[in-house]
């Protein structure tokens, strides 16, 4: 059949690619077009949040919002405040690059890092408010507090997806991985 071990081999390649891209795990903010070959499992929906250091000033603005457990912040405010991004080829940067341009937003005063530990510590010492989705909250090292406020109408919410091809086999060691990460990002005890 083969008249090769090269031919052999690509083949056992494209079969080994095909099974490792069967599931991906992201965040989305609204639904967009969705492709019809793919199935979508929402595994969490989750609020993207305004965070700064307690007490800080902007806190005299924020006003109850029945639809969240945060009170809420209009994005407006922030102008002139340091912000502190993730970079551009993380996925809550993403979301807020397209929440900012549909508000027509933008910032001055930017501080970039692709790493979430140290922004929310840099928010809890009073350098900067940032953008930060509820489930790494929960998951904070650090020990300052820092508070947490809801925007846009009514709140800013993003779909947690599990995304595999239509049809295709989803292992029980896959399904398992799903139910993990559902608990992870709800805050359930494992």
């Amino acid at each position: 059949m083969f008249k090769n071990n090269k031919n052999r081999k690509s083949v056992s390649r494209r079969k080994h690619a095909s099974r490792v891209w069967s599931l991906t795990i992201s965040r989305r903010s609204r639904p967009s077009e969705l492709n019809p070959q793919i199935h979508y499992e929402s595994i969490a929906r989750e609020e993207l949040l305004i965070c700064t250091c307690r007490d800080h000033p902007l806190s005299r603005f924020a006003r109850e919002n029945p639809a969240s457990p945060y009170p809420k912040l209009e994005l407006g405010l922030l102008k002139n405040e340091q912000i502190i991004m993730m970079r551009p080829q993380q996925r809550t940067r993403q979301i807020m690059d397209g929440i900012l341009r549909r508000e027509g937003l933008s910032f001055e005063n930017v501080l970039y890092t692709g790493n979430l530990p140290a922004i929310m510590e840099l928010v809890a010492l009073g350098y900067g408010v940032s953008f930060v989705h509820e489930s790494h909250l929960r998951h904070r090292a650090g020990e300052r507090p820092i508070d947490c406020y809801s925007f846009g109408e009514p709140r800013t919410v993003s779909e947690f997806d599990a995304a595999s091809r239509k049809c295709s086999y989803i292992s029980r060691y896959t399904q398992d991985f799903i139910e993990i990460v559902r608990r992870q990002v709800a805050g359930a005890e494992s």
